[in-house]
């Protein structure tokens, strides 16, 4: 890719955490994809609150304005290219059965930022299947996950997802779960103990 000023990329250096690719592009007449590519190799990152601030959100309007009326014909529908065109065009087509030099390979691990910002594994099953590792690991060794049941992490620890951290929890459990892990460590302990002492001394005055 074509060099860049050193004023440039001072500025993407500056700017590239916290504002939006398209308006740095903008502002120093470059494309969006040198700004990417330089945010890249000087090892930045966008922050979450950059990131979230461009996620699209349901009944956003984006790309309306550009979409085809309901019921309109494009003007090449039927139409084939013509012999000339499409050899001209023939070396930089796909071939049928090949793929993109930057496919991921099956069983490829990545990491994916969740809605408030926390990092889950997935894994590649199949060309444009991707799950969450948890998940996959657990269907591994126990076979297919009930409809609305959950597979939580023993440790806490959501990058940790060997077998034995795994445990399956259905909606109401997770439920709780999730409603006492909103506390320290300390006072989920102490939660505990209470509920435990509560059920005895229940159980004491029924007999």
């Amino acid at each position: 890719m074509k060099g860049i000023t050193q004023h440039q990329k001072q500025q993407i250096f500056e700017r590239y955490e916290n504002e939006a690719s398209m308006r740095i592009a903008e502002s120093l007449d470059i494309s969006i994809s040198k700004v990417n590519y330089w945010g890249s190799k000087l090892g930045l990152k966008k922050s979450l609150s950059q990131i979230e601030s461009t996620r699209w959100k349901k009944g956003d309007k984006i790309g309306v304005s550009y979409r085809f009326p309901k019921g309109n014909i494009p003007a090449n529908k039927g139409k084939k290219l013509h012999e000339s065109v499409r050899e001209l065009l023939k070396p930089t087509m796909f071939k049928p059965g090949n793929k993109p030099h930057n496919t991921k390979p099956i069983g490829t691990i990545n990491v994916r930022m969740d809605k408030n910002g926390n990092p889950y594994q997935y894994i590649k099953i199949s060309d444009g299947n991707w799950m969450s590792l948890n998940r996959h690991i657990w269907e591994q060794h126990n076979g297919e996950i009930p409809e609305g049941f959950r597979i939580h992490h023993k440790d806490g620890n959501v990058m940790n997802c060997v077998i034995e951290n795994l445990e399956i929890l259905s909606p109401e459990q997770a439920m709780k779960r999730n409603t006492i892990m909103r506390f320290p460590t300390e006072l989920r302990e102490t939660i505990k103990l209470n509920k435990k002492l509560i059920r005895k001394i229940e159980s004491y005055g029924k007999k």
